[in-house]
């Protein structure tokens, strides 16, 4: 039997103000448990991966069962930046290395494939969350990170993707200001409101059969000659196959997992309406921009005139007010003439990260599947996830199953893989902190 002792924090844990939650958020039609209870597949997690996979299930026929501690969405699904890529956390050459050519190539293809599906689901399904499919601008500050997009731009021309590389003035151009060396445009990439999106597949799912549960945390899993037990605060669970989607909360329901994993937490702020001048100038061609010389990077225009940034990573906490001046300054380096923007809100997700940085579906034990280590790139990779999580379940292992299956070594023994990836975050911050000294120096 294994319990979920990272619930205790996970539950603890307030309700945070986004850039998701100014407008009214549609009602979900979520079940209640009162009591024992059966289902041919039994899902963790209401986020997008779990909420994915009780759609595709539910779409077989098969009785499924959502088990959410908190609300829908309540972690990254519904906190992240929004911005969808189709691409992993390393380069197509590093992918190879590590996992072998024909296992690379299924995942590459898998992340490159993500946006389009994502976006024909979201159509499909007839989901408003603010959908912007204008393509990703993704920016370079040295010679090194210009040479890696024309390797890109080279790697995806030799697969029928034309990626378009600008230079100085055109970056310029198309980002409203900025000094960058040039820039690389990503076409296949879009943001999206992640809650709303998150609330729109469980609807869906819902309205195919699947049943949903908030407030339901799984305390302990548990083998049965016939399946698994699952204790909720309302009743067992019985249930011959379990699709753990629980990522960054998997705690101690398996301890395997959560010892190969390292968790941060990204953090993000909104500002407050700015003017239709500061606006227009901003970001004029409405492309999200990504700055390769920084973690995390992402600016977008969100709804209502705001502007909406990724700002900071950490294993510890920052308060707001040291993430608005941040990105204050951030804002004056490229935007000197946006002087009206104020920072409103602020808010984190956790980011779950395995050794490798590569997700992985995982098949732990007879009748259990794991889905999870998106490493940052859970927007794209989450939905084909529970998508793979219910092809698995209902056909078994398909020879093209585009996830790697076997766990990565352990980055240090136990909780020192998290102190270490503080330590480097740390030394990181510092060098920002010494770069923006010489700048006012200078």
């Amino acid at each position: 039997m294994f319990s979920n002792t990272a619930f205790d924090a996970y539950a603890a844990s307030e309700p945070q103000a986004t850039a998701y939650t100014f407008e009214a958020l549609p009602k979900v039609e979520v079940s209640t448990i009162d009591g024992d209870a059966e289902f041919d597949i039994a899902i963790i997690g209401g986020g997008l991966t779990g909420l994915s996979a009780a759609l595709h299930v539910a779409r077989k026929g098969g009785r499924v069962g959502v088990f959410e501690a908190r609300e829908i969405g309540w972690g990254a699904s519904g906190r992240s930046f929004g911005q969808i890529v189709p691409y992993l956390r390393h380069d197509a050459r590093k992918a190879q290395e590590i996992l072998g050519q024909d296992r690379a190539a299924r995942l590459i293809d898998a992340a490159a494939a993500a946006p389009k599906y994502i976006f024909e689901l979201i159509d499909q399904l007839g989901i408003d969350c603010g959908k912007s499919e204008n393509g990703l601008i993704m920016a370079a500050k040295t010679l090194r990170q210009l040479d890696s997009y024309k390797r890109r731009a080279d790697f995806w021309a030799n697969r029928g993707v034309s990626l378009q590389l600008l230079d100085t003035a055109d970056t310029a151009s198309e980002i409203g200001g900025g000094t960058y060396l040039g820039s690389i445009l990503e076409p296949r990439g879009a943001t999206v409101n992640p809650l709303l999106l998150s609330m729109g597949i469980a609807r869906a799912a819902i309205a195919a059969g699947a049943r949903v549960f908030e407030h339901s945390p799984i305390s302990s899993l548990s083998r049965q000659s016939n399946g698994w037990r699952l204790e909720t605060t309302g009743g067992q669970i019985f249930s011959p196959q379990v699709l753990m989607c629980t990522d960054t909360y998997t705690g101690d329901l398996w301890p395997d997992l959560s010892a190969r994993m390292v968790y941060a937490q990204g953090y993000q702020v909104v500002s407050a309406p700015v003017s239709e001048e500061t606006w227009s100038k901003i970001l004029p061609t409405n492309r999200a921009l990504t700055d390769a010389s920084r973690l995390p990077s992402g600016i977008r225009k969100y709804a209502n005139r705001r502007i909406h940034l990724s700002s900071d990573v950490s294993v510890s906490s920052i308060p707001p007010k040291t993430l608005f001046h941040s990105a204050a300054r951030r804002i004056r380096e490229l935007y000197p003439f946006a002087k009206d923007v104020q920072w409103e809100r602020a808010w984190s997700c956790s980011i779950g990260m395995l050794p490798d940085q590569f997700p992985r579906l995982l098949e732990p034990a007879p009748g259990l599947l794991i889905g999870g280590g998106y490493s940052g790139r859970g927007m794209a990779l989450s939905v084909v996830m529970g998508r793979e999580l219910a092809r698995r379940a209902l056909t078994g292992l398909a020879p093209d199953e585009p996830f790697p299956s076997e766990l990565p070594n352990r980055w240090v023994p136990g909780k020192l893989s998290t102190w270490v990836l503080g330590a480097s975050l740390c030394a990181y911050n510092s060098m920002k902190i010494l770069r923006n000294i010489s700048k006012r120096q200078a």
